[in-house]
């Protein structure tokens, strides 16, 4: 009998953690797996033998993008894991299987065997999603930087160490940040020109419920005018704490105020403890943004995006500035 592929149940996730040799706890897949708009449901599906055995697992994040009035789902699929032993077409099955759950599909990155089966499903390749650090505090970054040798971690500090000298340059008095509990929700602007993830308030709470690292949010105000909900993580290792910026809501053409948010995010991470921050841009604005506010970009680092397209439905949308950024499929929590 051929290797049967069925939607995750409750059941599996103690024999789906084994996949993973530990790398992944129940805990953590549960969370991962959960659908944002239905926490009854679960975004994998599993593959089974003919013993009923499962030996393979994908996860998904369905999402809405939007450009004006314009919307398509993309579906990215995530933690894509089989059976150290087994030999078939199961892995196959598992991507097929998720890959055409919406419009179109978005991968990023993905290791050697995930990429060819990019190629075998015909993803098109895209572009660079870039990847932006700033030192905060230099003893303790230093400690953060583990390479694989003693001579590129201290390349790399060496590479770094100018964004812990370097500051946003201009300051908006109006911008106001206010913790995001649950109940004051902003929704983002929208943007007449720009293709983004349509983000709602159940994401952001998805996004919040990661059990590995400490999540916080905060509202966006500029004066009166809301401007949507950022998300920062904060992960501590052996004594030593790192931030990432996950999610900024789109800020518009003044460079001013992306340097004043973005400021604040910063502050508030290192008023926590964290030694560096890094985060994740594919948009123009957004990446002047973290330029301008003192990040350097390591160009080695960045996350190749692809897309298969098989609609066409994408063909009048200008891929090369969609915003993209950490809060896109699994990446916010991995590699931290």
């Amino acid at each position: 009998m051929a290797d049967k592929i069925r939607r995750i149940e409750e059941k599996d996730f103690l024999e789906v953690s084994a996949l993973y040799n530990g790398r992944k706890s129940v805990k953590e897949l549960k969370w991962l797996f959960t659908n944002p708009g239905d926490s009854t449901i679960y975004n994998a599906f599993v593959a089974e033998n003919n013993k009923n055995e499962i030996i393979g697992v994908i996860g998904y994040v369905l999402s809405i993008y939007s450009q004006n009035i314009f919307e398509l789902s993309g579906s990215i699929p995530i933690s894509w894991k089989l059976h150290s032993e087994y030999k078939g077409m199961a892995g196959v099955l598992l991507f097929k299987k998720v890959m055409n759950l919406g419009d179109f599909g978005i991968t990023i990155a993905g290791s050697e065997t995930a990429k060819d089966l990019y190629k075998l499903f015909k993803y098109k390749y895209i572009s660079k999603i870039d990847q932006y650090y700033k030192i905060l505090d230099l003893k303790g970054s230093y400690r953060s930087l583990h390479r694989k040798s003693i001579l590129k971690t201290v390349g790399m500090f060496a590479y770094l160490s100018p964004s812990y000298f370097k500051n946003p340059k201009h300051s908006v008095d109006d911008i106001y940040f206010k913790r995001y509990d649950g109940s004051n929700f902003i929704e983002e602007q929208s943007s007449k020109n720009l293709f983004k993830k349509k983000i709602t308030k159940n994401y952001i709470d998805w996004l919040l419920d990661c059990p590995l690292v400490k999540t916080y949010a905060f509202t966006i105000k500029k004066d009166k005018l809301n401007l949507g909900t950022c998300v920062l993580y904060i992960k501590e290792k052996d004594g030593v704490k790192k931030g990432r910026i996950v999610h900024l809501p789109y800020l518009g053409s003044d460079i001013k105020i992306w340097e004043s948010v973005i400021d604040k995010c910063i502050y508030y991470l290192k008023e926590n403890g964290c030694c560096i921050v890094n985060a994740s841009a594919h948009n123009t604005m957004n990446k002047k943004g973290y330029l301008s506010s003192g990040f350097v970009n390591i160009k080695k680092h960045y996350k190749p995006l692809y897309i298969k397209d098989p609609k066409n439905s994408l063909d009048h949308i200008d891929l090369n500035n969609w915003y993209l950024q950490y809060s896109e499929g699994d990446k916010a929590y991995r590699s931290f």
